[in-house]
């Protein structure tokens, strides 16, 4: 079995929150709980054609992305938005889904990485 190249970042993450393992735990909790609600959000605004919404949500997700550390969602989120920027409805629903689908990954790591740091002494020995 071959190991996935890891979403986040957690020595950029750790670096910029001070080693602060609580801090850390919380806003990795916090991003957790709101992506999948900004994902969501963002279907909605597509099929209500809100586009201000659409825009603030997109950014709310960029924001998380670059709190954790995630580059990978922040790419993701640059294609949604080219997509969005330039093409018709179906395109845009199709780069909606595999950002949802991405959004689904990056909890999944979080999650991992949350008992990983609850179950070690030191942060030096996650990943």
């Amino acid at each position: 079995m071959t190991q996935r190249e890891l979403l986040i970042d957690f020595t950029d993450l750790s670096r910029r929150l001070q080693g602060d393992r609580d801090l850390i735990c919380q806003a990795l909790q916090a991003v957790a709980e709101d992506l999948p609600r900004c994902t969501e959000e963002m279907v909605q605004n597509i099929a209500v054609q809100n586009h201000d919404s659409l825009f603030r949500n997109c950014h709310r997700l960029k924001n998380h992305a670059a709190l954790i550390s995630c580059a990978p969602l922040l790419d993701a989120l640059e294609t949604f938005k080219k997509t969005w920027n330039g093409e018709d409805g179906e395109k845009i629903k199709t780069q909606l889904d595999k950002l949802r689908l991405f959004q689904t990954e990056v909890v999944s790591e979080i999650e991992m990485l949350r008992c990983q740091i609850m179950a070690t002494s030191s942060l030096s020995q996650i990943r």
